[in-house]
C-alpha cells in the first residue's frame, strides 16, 4: 500500500503587503538579496536593510514631446450658405508654439442650384489673423468652366511664438449658394526650415 505524503507550499510575497520590496545589502562583497518580510525574512548584522516602492508616487507632467511630424486633423461642416463677406467655417485647429506646415481642404457644394453661378474663395490664418494661405476663385454653376462640387486646398508656413488657433475663413459670391461639405485641416511640425541654393 502506498502512502502520500502531503507537502506545504510556501510562495514569497515580494513586494510585500504594503507593496514595498524589501533588501539587504552586504558592503563588505557588494551582495544585493530581496527578502520576504511577510515570510520572518530579516537582514544579517552585516547587511544593511535597502526598501523601495514598487510604484512610487505620481510624477508631476512633463513637457510636451515631440510630435514626429502629425500634430492632427479636425473636421467641420459649416451648417449654413456662404455669405460674401470672409466668414470663418469651423475648420480649425489648436496648435502649441513651434513651427509648422499647414493644410486645409475645403470641400464645397454649389447648393442643390447648378443654373447659378457662383465663386468661392477660402484662405488659411493664423491666430493673429495673418494669412498663410489663400485660394484663387473657384466656380460653381452655371458655366463651362464650372462644376456643382470640389475643393479647395490650402498650405503654408506659419510659426507661432504662443500656442493659438489656426482657422479657415470663406465667402461666396453670390451669397447664399455655396454650402461647405466637411473639410479637413492638419499640421506638421517642423524643427527646421533651411533654404539652399544650387550654384
Amino acid at each position: 500500500m502506498a502512502g502520500f505524503a502531503a507537502a506545504g507550499i510556501a510562495y514569497a510575497s515580494i513586494p510585500d503587503s504594503s507593496g514595498v520590496i524589501r533588501a539587504c545589502y552586504a558592503g563588505r562583497n557588494g551582495h544585493l538579496r530581496v527578502i520576504d518580510t511577510d515570510a520572518s525574512g530579516t537582514c544579517t548584522s552585516s547587511e544593511e536593510p535597502l526598501n523601495w516602492n514598487q510604484v512610487g508616487p505620481k510624477g508631476a507632467t512633463g513637457e510636451r514631446g515631440p510630435s514626429n511630424g502629425f500634430v492632427s486633423a479636425n473636421y467641420s461642416l459649416f451648417p449654413t450658405p456662404l455669405p460674401e463677406t470672409f466668414t470663418d467655417i469651423g475648420v480649425r485647429l489648436n496648435l502649441p508654439a513651434g513651427r509648422f506646415i499647414s493644410s486645409a481642404t475645403v470641400g464645397l457644394d454649389n447648393g442643390g442650384e447648378p443654373w447659378r453661378q457662383v465663386a468661392a474663395r477660402c484662405f488659411l490664418s493664423g491666430p493673429d489673423g495673418a494669412v498663410t494661405s489663400s485660394s484663387g476663385d473657384v466656380e460653381f454653376g452655371d458655366s463651362d468652366a464650372s462644376v456643382e462640387s470640389g475643393t479647395i486646398p490650402l498650405a503654408g508656413a506659419i510659426q507661432l511664438a504662443a500656442a493659438g488657433m489656426v482657422t479657415v475663413r470663406c465667402s461666396a459670391l453670390p451669397s447664399g449658394v455655396v454650402f461647405t461639405a466637411p473639410s479637413t485641416i492638419t499640421a506638421i511640425e517642423v524643427k527646421l526650415v533651411a533654404n539652399q541654393s544650387l550654384p
